[in-house]
């Protein structure tokens, strides 16, 4: 699978995978929240499989649609067409949704 970083978000990418190898995880509680165009958990799955690696305890998944501007980062069109129906998100409904999720992972 291919994948589209945003600009301001490579630095936090790269930032991961620079420490990576020195974090300690192991028996650590961790939880996956990200946005993204079309707001997918199956989305968090290499990541959650790269902190369990670590020794990491995946204490839950969360995901909504996140708003982006396309033109910042490809011209693909079906990126386009996701951009344009992920406008306005997070929303209202996505930000309770995601404060019932941490409600739950977070005692």
């Amino acid at each position: 699978m291919k994948c589209f970083i945003f600009p301001q978000i490579k630095s936090l990418r790269g930032f991961f995978i620079s420490t990576y190898g020195i974090m300690n995880l192991k028996g650590k509680n961790v939880f996956v929240f990200p946005t993204s165009g079309v707001g997918m958990k199956f989305y968090n799955n290499s990541l959650i499989k790269l902190l369990k690696s670590k020794g990491a305890i995946n204490k839950g998944s969360f995901a909504c649609k996140g708003s982006f501007i396309v033109k910042e980062f490809t011209n693909i069109k079906i990126f386009d067409i996701m951009g344009r129906l992920s406008q306005g998100h997070p929303n209202n409904k996505d930000f309770s949704k995601a404060e019932r999720f941490i409600e739950k992972v977070v005692p």
